[in-house]
């Protein structure tokens, strides 16, 4: 398929994780020739691009011009149309009504329009969710290289503007996915103690009693909290730290395109959702249902000195 200087389109609505594990293949398809990449998808989850980045757009999905695409009965507005005509790929993540929605695309002007399955929890085969999301594109004949990497965020100051921070994050969509907030408060106070690192604590309007717990266990000891921030302030932030700890969450994945980063996982399977970074890590929970709680600090400590030495 000849991309070069045409656009494509994703169809992929969904939470911050689930935007940051479709960089792949944003960037296959910029890395194939696409003009530009547009994603139908949830803006916020994308809200770390910079607003004047001009190889990827972001549409919502949610948006009433788009309910066609969801809801059989209905017809694209004029507009939707318009934005349709002239692309040469579109593919669809959506759990649901794939076939319909690839049959509205291809009506309203697209070249090829493809349905494909997101991924979910973990199948027969343990496959990394950012291959899934790539297979539609390899069987269109495009080559998963990467284009440039993308300007994600705001230049950070230099490091030495700033002292040394561990960011931690112990918050996560799901309750059974959070290491302990207390752990994390320890985990705080240790690597200040053995590392003399500052605890940067990342928190956002999901994260009111991980935040509160972790101040109530980290009496004593000296952080900064970051509340409820936009993203690409989160991740100018982030830039700057020398590592950063978290659950399998949305913040995590955000965070391994910055700094080193170091992944706790429990009840889901990091083959599946391992986050996607030059320096990752991950610790799990050999607890027999996963359970968080049966991760000792003594061993994300001793992964967190193994990552900073790296």
């Amino acid at each position: 398929m000849n991309l070069h200087g045409r656009d494509a389109w994703l169809i992929r609505p969904g939470a911050l994780g689930d935007a940051v594990l479709t960089l792949p293949a944003v960037e296959t398809l910029l890395g194939a020739g696409a003009r530009r990449v547009t994603v139908l998808g949830t803006p916020g989850s994308w809200a770390w691009l910079p607003p004047d980045e001009p190889r990827v757009a972001v549409r919502d999905f949610g948006a009433p011009e788009w309910a066609a695409l969801a809801a059989p009965g209905l017809e694209l507005p004029p507009r939707a149309r318009a934005a349709l005509a002239g692309v040469a790929l579109a593919v669809c993540y959506l759990k649901t009504g794939g076939a319909h929605a690839v049959r509205i695309l291809e009506e309203a002007g697209a070249a090829h329009a493809v349905a494909a399955e997101p991924p979910l929890a973990a199948g027969p085969e343990p496959i990394h969710a950012s291959h899934i999301l790539l297979r539609p594109l390899l069987d269109a004949g495009l080559k998963a290289t990467a284009s440039a990497p993308l300007t994600l965020g705001p230049t950070p100051p230099a490091r030495n503007q700033e002292p040394p921070c561990l960011a931690l994050h112990p918050g996560s969509g799901g309750r059974r996915k959070c290491w302990p907030a207390e752990r994390y408060a320890e985990l705080a106070r240790r690597a200040a103690e053995r590392f003399k690192l500052r605890a940067l604590l990342l928190a956002g309007p999901a994260d009111e009693a991980a935040r509160a717990a972790f101040g109530e266990a980290a009496h004593g000891v000296a952080y900064e909290t970051l509340l409820e921030r936009p993203l690409r302030e989160v991740a100018a932030r982030l830039a700057n730290c020398r590592a950063f700890v978290g659950n399998d969450a949305g913040v995590t994945h955000l965070a391994a395109r910055f700094c080193p980063t170091l992944a706790l996982f429990g009840p889901t399977d990091p083959r599946v959702w391992r986050p996607l970074g030059p320096r990752v890590e991950v610790v799990r929970s050999m607890a027999p249902d996963g359970a968080m709680d049966g991760l000792a600090a003594d061993a994300v400590l001793d992964a967190l000195g193994r990552l900073l030495a790296q």
